[in-house]
Parts: structure tokens; C-alpha cells; sequence
């Protein structure tokens, strides 16, 4: 082999070597969409649609640590705290049913605890608990008993609230307030709202919306303060849960169908994940094959 002919083959090494990199770059920085299905938790990669399971089983509840190793599940009586580098050492979190969301350094969680509901009777009460990851200093905040915790400002100044003190005739509410229940803002004013989550810089929040006589519930995005709400996603016969992207541009939607009568249809191949911009355009669809349940996303 010539020189120059040799000199181009190291080249060319290199050109690929950088390519393969890059593109192995800019997958981490898309990071990974994390669901529940019937399988477990998958890890999603936003780019190709390739997933894997992370070995991780829970219920629906899935909240991913900054880190994007540490995963919070709940099942009916319990959080678990699972870590996929040391994936046989789970730990029991908390006792209960409900909520979890991570603050944004990682060291602490907020746990939303359903104790009593109308379903058994009662009315609403939910102690919101402020809790170490590593389990200590377990410290009960002063938020009012209907307030469902479903987001943590990255700031960790505020919370975005699914409220339940609304006779239920007049649909659930979002509200955003201080960690001490103060500053507390309702940021919808008609139909059945739930499932916020804060964008990254804290300007907006996304939300789960259902008017009366709807076939689906809707996505909507409004400013932080509840001002230019403007939905961004339906589709009849479906049911959508959201959460951004780590950058702020785009929303990943876990998508599964149901009935005129909002009954689930368990029918693999049939759920999916679905990419758009927050301003519902540049729709991409990402198939989830050989699944009939997919619960709500956390993107890390």
C-alpha cells in the first residue's frame, strides 16, 4: 500500500471513528423516554425508537432521577426505589399509594400519599411528604390534603398540583403554589384537568384536559401563571399522558387506545409513543410493539 493510499484509510478511520461518536453524543444528550408497560419499564431512545427493558416492574407511576439511573415505581401499597446500576438492590421507599417527583439535584423526592378518597367513602386527603433519597428526614409539608403533588419546579420553589377541592361536578383543577401551600394560583377554569408537568425553564406547563362529551383528553400548554392556554394535541380514541423533553422543545405523549365509553383496549402493538413540538407540529410516532398498557413518561 502506497502512503498516500494508507494516510486516506487512517483518515477515513477517523472520519467514521468521529461520526460513530457523535451520533453516540448527541443519543446521550437526547436521553431516554422511560415507561411502564406490561413488561416492565422500557427505556426508550427518542432518536431511533429502539427500547430496552431496564428490569424495573411497578404499577403505572414512573419518575426518573436527574441522573437518569435512579427510578421511582409505585404499585398499590408502596414506592420502590430502583437503581439500574445495582438493579437486584431495590429499596422500599414509602408505604402507600400515589405520587413521586424528584428535585432537580436528585437528593430529595416529594411524595404526594393518597390516605382516603371517595373511593373508600371518604373525603380527599393527601399528606405531601418531603423525603431524602436515601430515606432520612421525612418531613410533612403544610399543603392542603386535596392537593395531588404531580411536578417540582427545577428552582424547587413551587409545586404544579392536580387539586381535588372542587366539587367533582366541577372537574379537577391545576393549581401552582409555594411548598408551604402559599402563592397558591388556580391555572385552569373549566373542564377536567390533571397530570401537570413544569417545562424545564419554568415558563409553561403542559396538562391533560377532557370537556364533557369528548371522545379523548387533550394536551394543552399554558404559560406558568395559566395565561395563553391553547391545546396542542387530541385524537379520538385515544388516551395520552406527557412530559417534556430535558431541553424544553419537544413533548413526548405515551399513547394508548380506548373505547366511546373510555375503556381501555387491550390489544398489543396498539400503544405507542408520539413526539411533538410544544406547539403540536413535527409529530413523530414511535411504535411499542407488543404491549396493550403504557403508563405516563418521564424523559431523561
Amino acid at each position: 500500500m502506497s502512503c498516500s493510499a494508507w494516510l486516506r484509510c487512517v483518515v477515513a478511520s477517523f472520519v467514521l471513528a468521529g461520526t460513530a461518536a457523535g451520533q453516540d453524543a448527541r443519543r446521550a444528550s437526547a436521553g431516554r423516554i422511560f415507561v411502564m408497560v406490561n413488561q416492565g419499564v422500557l427505556a426508550v431512545d427518542p432518536e431511533t425508537g429502539e427500547s430496552e427493558p431496564i428490569g424495573a416492574h411497578g404499577r403505572n407511576w414512573v419518575r426518573v432521577a436527574p441522573d437518569g439511573q435512579r427510578v421511582v415505581l409505585t404499585s398499590q401499597d408502596s414506592f420502590t426505589l430502583f437503581d439500574r446500576r445495582r438493579p437486584s438492590q431495590s429499596t422500599r421507599l414509602f408505604e402507600g399509594a400515589g405520587a413521586a417527583v424528584w428535585s432537580a439535584d436528585g437528593k430529595q423526592l416529594l411524595i404526594a400519599a393518597i390516605e382516603s378518597s371517595p373511593r373508600d367513602g371518604k373525603e380527599w386527603r393527601i399528606v405531601t411528604w418531603r423525603i431524602n433519597a436515601d430515606r432520612t428526614d421525612r418531613t410533612a409539608l403544610a399543603l392542603p390534603p386535596t392537593e395531588y403533588v404531580e411536578d417540582w419546579s427545577l428552582d424547587g420553589q413551587w409545586v404544579a398540583t392536580t387539586s381535588m377541592r372542587h366539587p367533582r361536578e366541577q372537574g379537577r383543577h391545576i393549581y401552582r403554589m409555594q411548598l408551604d401551600g402559599s402563592d397558591s394560583r388556580r391555572l385552569t377554569t373549566n373542564g377536567d384537568n390533571r397530570g401537570p408537568r413544569i417545562s424545564p425553564d419554568g415558563r409553561s406547563i403542559t396538562y391533560l384536559h377532557h370537556e364533557p362529551g369528548e371522545k379523548s383528553l387533550s394536551v394543552w400548554i399554558a404559560d406558568a401563571d395559566g395565561c395563553n392556554a391553547r391545546k396542542v394535541y387530541q385524537i379520538d380514541g385515544t388516551h395520552p399522558e406527557v412530559c417534556w423533553s430535558p431541553d424544553g422543545k419537544r413533548l413526548a405523549l405515551s399513547i394508548y387506545p380506548i373505547t366511546e365509553t373510555g375503556a381501555l383496549v387491550r390489544e398489543p402493538g396498539t400503544c405507542r409513543i408520539e413526539l411533538i413540538d410544544p406547539d403540536g407540529t413535527n409529530r413523530v410516532i414511535l411504535p411499542l410493539p407488543m404491549t396493550n398498557f403504557v403508563g405516563s413518561p418521564d424523559w431523561k
